[in-house]
């Protein structure tokens, strides 16, 4: 889960979709759907038009708030994702996994950035 940047919702994860609160009241705000089972990690962006999901099937997808669609899938894991940062002006995703790996997504290239092998 997390919070926005602004401390007005909420995002939880769970089977099958991921839903935003208002953080204040308590009331749901949204629910969308995603193909994994399970979303194990979300992330804000900085900027507080995205958020990003990490899922068990080793996907990382952006979402816009506003639209609340998927904008972009990117796959450069072998396993479940188990960490997400974006940078502070939301032009870079970064990505780990128990795989080893952290990605780094160049979001405006939609494109895999680089690679560290920890």
């Amino acid at each position: 889960m997390t919070l926005s940047p602004d401390s007005y919702s909420l995002l939880i994860g769970t089977d099958k979709e991921i839903i935003s609160f208002k953080f204040l009241s308590g009331e749901e705000d949204f629910r969308v759907q995603t193909e994994c089972d399970q979303t194990h990690v979300l992330q804000n962006s900085k900027c507080g038009k995205l958020f990003a999901s990490g899922s068990c099937d080793a996907s990382v997808k952006v979402w816009e708030y506003q639209s609340r669609r998927n904008l972009r899938t990117f796959n450069g894991h072998s396993l479940m994702i188990s960490c997400l940062d974006f940078s502070n002006d939301s032009r870079f995703l970064a990505s780990g996994s128990f795989d080893g790996l952290v990605n780094i997504w160049d979001l405006t290239a939609g494109s895999h950035f680089f690679t560290i092998n920890i």
